[in-house]
C-alpha cells in the first residue's frame, strides 16, 4: 500500500487528485508533519479518555496504538452497517414501485 500511494519514492500515476489543487504523486500523508500528527493524537486520547485515565504522554504506546486500531475497525463497521441501511428500500419507496409498477402492467395490456 505504502508503495502504490507513493509514500516511499513518487508513484507513476496519481495518487491524489483534487480539482482546483491538480494532482500529487507523493503520499498525501507525507503533506501532514510529525507535529501535527502527535498533536492529534494526544488531542482525540483526551477527547476519549478526557477523565479516566493517565495522562497521554503517561500512557504505553502500547495503549495509544490498540485504542486507534479499535477505532479505525470501529468506525470501518459504522460505516458498513450504514451503506447496508441505506441500500435497503424503505416500506414508502417499495409501495410507490409496487403502484407505478402495477399501472404500467394495467396500462400496457390496455394497448395491446
Amino acid at each position: 500500500m505504502r508503495e502504490s500511494w507513493g509514500c516511499d519514492k513518487p508513484a507513476p500515476a496519481a495518487v491524489w487528485e483534487d480539482p482546483e489543487l491538480g494532482e500529487f504523486f507523493n503520499c498525501p500523508l507525507k503533506f501532514i508533519s510529525e507535529t501535527v500528527v502527535d498533536w492529534y493524537e494526544e488531542y482525540s486520547y483526551n477527547q476519549d479518555f478526557s477523565a479516566a485515565a493517565p495522562a497521554f504522554l503517561k500512557q504505553s504506546a502500547k495503549f495509544a496504538e490498540a485504542c486507534r486500531l479499535y477505532k479505525t475497525a470501529f468506525n470501518e463497521y459504522l460505516a458498513k452497517a450504514s451503506k447496508k441501511k441505506t441500500a435497503k428500500q424503505d416500506g414508502l419507496q417499495i409501495l410507490k414501485e409496487r403502484f407505478h409498477g402495477s399501472r404500467d402492467k394495467n396500462s400496457s395490456s390496455a394497448v395491446d
